[in-house]
């Protein structure tokens, strides 16, 4: 008895061309907006976006990085205006109490200063090494986010610094955290990543 093997032929099919330019994808976020994403080119974006929100030191500036995404690769009118008014007006605004020296209660308020000073306050705040530098982070919390007139020298001759400023940075982070704004930017940036393989 004699085996018999038929040998199968596998013919290779020829790769797809790839290309990337033009691209679109839409992207539906949590709340049900939809946003399209175009790649206009690697060349393109790697001047436009990429290097054209590079600063002098060579490190990227996150709201110029911003600003590249709504102008070249978010189809549509959109801006930090845009997803300012996204955020619900419950979550513009909060509150702490905090006991002073003298045993009184003094209420701090916080506020929402747009997505776009934020960005800039936080930005402002960090060393070329990519470090928060907390003295200057917190003089922005004071002067762009806790409403109360209060500063460094305030606190001098008050108790709470440490209360008031953790209360001030978990506040915008929650609202940053829960945005459509840092949703879509995520989106956004993942979109160029896989565009830039």
């Amino acid at each position: 008895m004699t085996e018999t093997t038929a040998k199968k032929t596998t013919t290779k099919k020829a790769p797809k061309e790839m290309n990337k330019v033009s691209k679109q994808e839409t992207f539906t976020s949590k709340s049900g907006h939809k946003y399209i994403f175009s790649y206009p080119g690697t060349f393109f974006v790697q001047k436009n976006v990429d290097d054209a929100s590079r600063l002098p030191n060579g490190t990227r500036s996150n709201p110029l990085y911003y600003e590249a995404i709504f102008e070249h690769i978010l189809e549509g009118d959109y801006d930090w205006a845009y997803f300012d008014k996204l955020v619900p007006e419950s979550a513009k605004s909060d509150s702490i109490q905090v006991e002073d020296f003298d045993g009184t209660k003094v209420t701090y308020d916080f506020k929402f200063p747009g997505f776009e000073k934020f960005e800039n306050l936080v930005e402002n705040s960090t060393a070329i090494s990519g470090q928060i530098l907390l003295s200057d982070y917190y003089k922005g919390l004071m002067k762009d986010v806790i409403t109360n007139d209060v500063d460094y020298a305030y606190w001098d001759h008050h108790d709470g610094y440490s209360v008031v400023m953790d209360a001030a940075d978990r506040f915008m982070g929650q609202l940053v955290y829960d945005s459509e704004f840092r949703e879509v930017i995520d989106a956004a940036k993942d979109f160029l990543t896989r565009m830039f393989r």
